[in-house]
């Protein structure tokens, strides 16, 4: 699994880019890559682009454990927002699998989206923003 981290100075994102064959090796090696970045900043947002990964072998149980390999950076990333850019139904549904299993564990919020442009404007509008505009349309 390769790794690309990009921090954008103009919207205070960090920008994480992975593509081949999914790993938890490979997410442990980013996560500690993206923490001990000098530029990164506890509780700064991050977009994560999964839309060149591949998971057709990636279980449920792969998914509890990914949520594992984050808990040892947890104090590192801090309270911020995580978008998840998914680009298939099936990585839209692991990704959803990550949430609920990641809810209450981690500080941070994550949440998937299907392409970078909702993931963008959830994370520009604040999770507060977008979570009443949400309950508005019930």
């Amino acid at each position: 699994m390769e790794h690309e981290i990009i921090f954008d100075s103009d919207s205070g994102l960090a920008i994480v880019r992975t593509s081949g064959v999914a790993s938890l090796e490979g997410f442990s090696i980013f996560l500690r890559a993206l923490v001990s970045d000098p530029r990164w900043r506890r509780g700064m947002n991050v977009l994560s682009d999964h839309t060149a990964l591949e998971v057709g072998h990636v279980t449920a149980g792969d998914i509890e454990a990914l949520v594992g390999i984050h808990l040892p950076f947890a104090h590192a990333l801090g309270p911020g927002l995580c978008a998840i850019v998914s680009g298939s139904s099936l990585k839209f549904g692991l990704g959803r699998m990550f949430e609920a299993h990641a809810s209450g564990k981690l500080p941070f919020r994550p949440r998937v989206f299907a392409t970078a442009e909702e993931a963008l404007t959830w994370l520009q509008a604040g999770d507060q923003a977008l979570d009443a505009a949400e309950f508005d349309a019930v």
